[in-house]
């Protein structure tokens, strides 16, 4: 947020969970961007799911060094058409933004991740796209199959070949 202010962005970073907001608000103020944290606490689902909806962009800041599966932070910011901005940690490449709309930094490298959030920010035809990708890239990630439906199929007829509830059969 730093290197955006010091291009001259305006932004506001809000910040949800909780955790050390007491050491990032100085560290804040050190760089001179007190006035642009929100810090928003501990905050309910309906609330995190309402902030991403009215965000330009959020943000994945996920290092190598912590395993990692699919953040929801990804799921819920497409399914309200919200353009990611993630880190290039090995567990989210290839696996979303095959549609565009998740665009990766490198790790730990806050003027990558501020000419990431400027590019996608400048250009409102490629928002748009970002935006309406995201509602496609949402439905690839989502399973069809329903847990109940295999297990009502397999109890049902015991021989039949469940291979076909494989995620490698899936139509996405």
């Amino acid at each position: 947020m730093s290197e955006l202010h010091k291009s001259g962005r305006d932004f506001i970073l809000k910040i949800a969970g909780k955790g050390e907001g007491e050491k990032l608000i100085n560290f804040a103020a050190e760089l001179g961007i007190r006035s642009k944290i929100e810090m928003l606490g501990l905050i309910d689902h309906e609330e995190v799911v309402s902030n991403m909806n009215k965000s330009d962009v959020v943000v994945v800041p996920s290092r190598h060094s912590c395993p990692e599966g699919l953040p929801m932070t990804i799921m819920e910011s497409l399914m309200v058409h919200t353009p990611v901005v993630a880190s290039d940690h090995p567990m989210f490449i290839g696996r979303v933004g095959l549609r565009g709309s998740v665009v990766f930094f490198r790790e730990k490298d806050s003027v990558d991740l501020s000419e990431k959030i400027v590019s996608i920010c400048s250009n409102l035809d490629a928002y748009k796209k970002m935006s309406e990708n995201a509602k496609l890239e949402w439905q690839d990630l989502n399973l069809k199959l329903k847990w109940a439906e295999m297990i009502n199929q397999w109890i049902s007829n015991p021989s039949v070949d469940l291979s076909q509830f494989a995620l490698s059969a899936s139509d996405h």
